[in-house]
């Protein structure tokens, strides 16, 4: 039986035997954000878009990464908060 906010399948296999798949389908974005996918991809996107858009001002790109960093971080929007996950990305050097 399914749980509220998920869906299930069943699937034949080609054995012929049943087989019930369980998708999450609850999603719920709280700030700051936990999820360590989520703050990987947030962090790519700032990362990547930043630079290109201070550049249109004659600003350097690190500058835009810094600013970015600052808006999302727990002193602008605290959309992150420096966690393990901020932590490991900036020990790899991203």
């Amino acid at each position: 039986m399914p749980r509220r906010g998920s869906a299930a399948a069943v699937v034949v296999t080609p054995s012929g035997a049943y087989c019930t798949l369980m998708f999450a389908t609850e999603f719920s974005l709280t700030l700051p954000v936990t999820e360590p996918v989520l703050i990987f991809a947030l962090a790519m996107v700032a990362f990547l878009i930043a630079p290109h858009l201070v550049e249109r001002f004659r600003v350097p790109g690190m500058v835009g990464i810094i600013v970015a960093g600052a808006i999302l971080g727990p002193h602008g929007f605290n959309v992150l908060e420096r966690g393990q996950t901020i932590v490991l990305l900036g020990e790899v050097g991203l």
